[in-house]
């Protein structure tokens, strides 16, 4: 599947911008792109918000995934990672219920926008979105692995997968950067492993 891979997400609010550093999954070497998106003729009127929760669906459906954590990503990877975790407890399928959701509502009435059909189908998932987006905690913090290593060291990040070092000095982060990390490793580990994050 082809996709948007994404290394910067500017959310400007005050200008109505949405900027992103994108390339194609599928060329090679990855020839990366700096570029305001959701400012097409067709997109002219539409809010801040609209554009949020087009970028939003384009996360939610794989279009655009994020290929690194940074200053500019963290926020809006994080907010993803409450979104699954909504899901996940909700036993909401992301492809049967939301994606041909909006499939099935598009067939019943084509006179609709995308836009509407977006706000019906993904409106709590896009509400748990923008709240995670706004969260602010402070404070330093590390995470514990298998129970009794430091993580001491976080390495490549790509499409959810972190690599990383233990043992040794832990490697202090951000809580968003902790949570991101441990939900990634929660989906991915064996029955056995155990992943705490904890206040410095």
């Amino acid at each position: 599947m082809s996709y948007e891979k994404c290394k910067y997400i500017s959310l400007d609010k005050k200008h109505n911008k949405i900027k992103v550093t994108i390339a194609s999954n599928n060329v090679y070497p990855l020839d990366w792109c700096k570029c305001e998106i959701y400012n097409r003729d067709q997109d002219q009127g539409l809010s801040f918000d609209d554009k949020l929760l087009m970028l939003f669906v384009d996360l939610e459906e794989g279009n655009i995934q994020v290929s690194a954590i940074n200053k500019s990503t963290l926020d809006v990877e994080y907010a993803m990672c409450k979104v699954r975790e909504y899901h996940e407890e909700n036993n909401i399928d992301s492809y049967e219920d939301l994606y041909k959701g909006c499939g099935r509502l598009y067939e019943q009435d084509k006179s609709r926008s995308w836009l509407e059909i977006y706000k019906e189908i993904y409106g709590k998932s896009f509400e748990i979105f923008k709240n995670a987006l706004a969260e602010k905690i402070e404070g330093n913090y590390k995470v514990i692995a298998y129970g009794c290593y430091n993580v001491s060291k976080l390495g490549k990040y790509d499409r959810c997968y972190h690599r990383f070092y233990y043992g040794g000095n832990p490697a202090i982060m951000s809580y968003k950067q902790a949570y991101i990390f441990k939900h990634d490793m929660d989906k991915c580990k064996n029955s056995n492993d155990k992943f705490e994050i904890q206040k410095v």
